[in-house]
């Protein structure tokens, strides 16, 4: 059961980035890079913005659920404006997952859908 809030949660979340038929004008990918001095916390093995930790505990169970299954999120599309060629984002695990380490354990959270990037 908690899985599935989780899993409705960031549908809900990826529901509220600026849609298509949208008025402004889709920021470029360098805007949206989080900068040198954003500072990252490890909450459950997952790499997120420090403000994070602030975060309630359901938003942060929904951010890990997502960094750490894959192949839910991979199945589910995502809204965050990704329509938009230069993001090339392929569903909502790409919307929310920057980046994977090399040993493949460590997931880092975008900070953008977040709005801390």
């Amino acid at each position: 059961m908690r899985s599935l809030a989780a899993i409705l949660l960031l549908a809900l979340f990826a529901c509220g980035g600026p849609s298509a038929g949208s008025d402004q004008a889709a920021p470029s990918r360098a805007d949206l890079e989080p900068t040198a001095d954003t500072e990252w916390v490890t909450i459950e093995g997952v790499e997120f913005p420090s403000a994070m930790a602030e975060a309630p505990s359901e938003i942060v169970e929904a951010y890990v659920f997502a960094a750490k299954h894959p192949e839910v999120l991979r199945y589910m599309p995502c809204y965050c404006g990704c329509e938009n060629p230069a993001f090339a984002h392929r569903n909502n695990y790409d919307c929310f997952v920057d980046a994977i380490d090399t040993t493949g354990e460590t997931p880092r959270v975008d900070p953008d859908p977040m709005g801390f990037g």
